[in-house]
Parts: structure tokens; sequence; C-alpha cells
């Protein structure tokens, strides 16, 4: 199994010094920002050739999630936000990204969910079926928002996005992993202690990895494992991703 970082992990560097010190540091995939909302991070596609440049693979990318909530809500905003996701994702198939992780909402107080939000989610997935693009949706602070997609769309190009440290900080009590065990498609992984969304890295909280990578293994997903980090800076960056990059070893090893 390959391992792999977010290219944006809290320092704000040039885009051949992200994917440089990534690639030095031992990591064999990216996740790319595919929105802006990512500080110091590089154009959309633009990524793919400086991939390429540093011999690492594009695992998946990141949507947008500004404002995702008007998703919900029978307004000019949500209308706006739902051509901009399309218009993403045609961009993403186009340039040969196969994978995105999209969000459903966000906040602790999201809008009810609402036929004009499935009925936007219908037209965002259909396009992510003519792009030949796979849509894994993450899970955040309510899982109704997921169930919702799961329960309406059995597309092929539907698949999930698990993020061990939401769910630890937000649904302990939920089995992600067992629940949807043949649909996850990507994995952010990061730490907390359960009080904030830290994005640590791994064994720097309190999440129990060796328990968290062990139901990974008895799920389908065979992608890499994917990094989320933020708290690097421009004066640590080259040591933290040293960690980082030996961490992810550890986290492989405890799936075999």
């Amino acid at each position: 199994m390959k391992k792999g970082i977010f290219t944006f992990f809290g320092a704000t560097l040039s885009p051949d010094e992200t994917y440089s010190a990534i690639k030095n540091a031992g990591f064999e995939t990216v996740m790319v920002d595919w929105s802006s909302d990512f500080i110091g991070n590089v154009s959309k596609c633009d990524n793919i050739p400086l991939a390429e440049k540093y011999g690492l693979e594009i695992e998946n990318g990141h949507l947008s999630f500004k404002d995702i909530n008007d998703i919900w809500l029978n307004n000019l905003s949500g209308d706006v936000l739902s051509d901009r996701l399309i218009q993403d994702i045609a961009l993403a198939g186009n340039c040969g990204i196969k994978t995105l992780v999209i969000h459903t909402s966000t906040g602790k107080n999201p809008p009810p969910i609402s036929n004009i939000g499935i009925n936007r989610f219908d037209k965002i997935i259909m396009t992510a079926e003519k792009y030949g693009v796979t849509l894994a949706f993450e899970n955040l602070r309510f899982k109704e928002y997921i169930d919702v997609i799961f329960n309406n769309f059995t597309s092929e190009k539907v698949g999930f996005c698990y993020d061990f440290g939401h769910r630890y900080l937000h649904t302990k009590e939920i089995d992600y992993l067992k629940e949807f065990q043949n649909k996850v498609v990507a994995v952010h992984i990061h730490d907390n202690f359960g009080i904030s969304d830290d994005h640590l890295i791994p064994f720097s909280g309190k999440i129990d990895f060796k328990a968290e990578m062990q139901a990974l293994s008895h799920t389908s997903y065979k992608g890499s494992l994917t990094l989320e980090l933020k708290s690097a800076t421009n004066e640590n960056y080259l040591s933290y991703l040293e960690t980082a990059s030996l961490t992810a070893d550890k986290l492989i090893k405890l799936m075999k």
C-alpha cells in the first residue's frame, strides 16, 4: 500500500517547494486542492505536470467546501455553488483526475436536508458519471447527510471518504468502515484529542490507530493512505514531513 499526503500541510511554500519536499520525504502520492479554499496551493490542472515532474501520483483531489451548506437552500447561492461544483468535476475529468472528495455540509448548524439539495446532488453525480470521476463523500459532523446520498444514489461513481479525525471528534459511536466497507474510495488520516479538528500527525492525539487500521484492512479499500495534516510551518516543514512519512510507514504495517 502506498502513502500520500495533502499538498497543503500548513507551510506556505511555492508549488515546486511543496512537491519537492513531499517527494524527498518519501511520499508516493498526493491529494491535491481542487478548489480555492486552501492557502499556498497551485491552480487546479497545474497539479498534474507538477506531480509528474516529481514522480508523484495524484490519488485524488479535494473539491471546495466553501458555502457547501447552500446546497440545501432554495436560493441563488445554492445554484451558483452547484454550478461551480459541476464545472470543477468536469475540469477534473478532462485533466485526468479520477476521484474527488466532496462535503455535504459543514459546521454545527447546517440546513435541513431538502429535495432541492438532493436534486442538485443528482446533477452533480450525473456530471461525475459523464466525466468518469468518482465522488468520495466525506463523513463530517452529522451522519444523516452521508446517509441521504447513499440512500438516494446507487451510482458506481458514488463512494465514501473515511475521515479518521472527524469520526473520532464527532461520531465515535458510528462504525463507518463496517457500514461502508465496500464503498471506501478515499481516506483522510489525522489525529486529535476529541476536542477540536486539529489534523495532527497520527499518534499525536488520542485516536486508536491500531484498531482503525485493522478495521480499514477489512474493507475493500486499496488506495493510498493519505495524511491530511495542517500544522507544519515554513521553519519546520522538512522535519515535519519526514516525521509524517515515517508515521505513514507505521500505519501501513498496522494493516498487515
